[in-house]
């Protein structure tokens, strides 16, 4: 019969907390928002989660709010293609696309700045698309 030390548990239980608390990854941090590194983290880099990381900051500080479109463009690039005619004083800032098992994207994420009759950002919402 094989006996287990006390010694021998408690570095199982050990080993095992440390497993765990690797297993979280910065994913779930949160980030202060720098623009350099927003605009490399597009095209396939829109898998990661490092533009989701720093929407909060963004949000947070209103850093967006109160900018020209050319403005927010320096900040964060160009908006995406899904602005039409009749939503001229809207524009969408791609954040994520989020897949599952499936190879269209369960949900797509964005930031939705809506700008007043100057020009002028004057709000900003993440929107999510299923």
């Amino acid at each position: 019969m094989v006996r287990i030390s006390d010694f021998t548990i408690l570095n199982i239980i050990v080993l095992l907390c440390f497993s765990l608390m690797s297993c979280n990854t910065t994913s779930t941090k949160k980030m202060e928002f720098n623009s350099e590194l927003w605009k490399h983290s597009g095209g396939e880099s829109l898998l990661a989660d490092t533009r989701k990381r720093m929407v909060d900051d963004l949000l947070g500080k209103e850093l967006l709010l109160n900018k020209s479109e050319s403005a927010i463009e320096d900040m964060l690039g160009f908006s995406s293609g899904l602005n039409k005619i009749d939503t001229i004083n809207i524009k969408y800032y791609q954040v994520q696309e989020v897949y599952k098992l499936d190879i269209d994207p369960e949900k797509l994420i964005f930031l939705e700045v809506i700008f007043n009759e100057n020009g002028v950002s004057k709000k900003v919402t993440i929107i999510e698309t299923k």
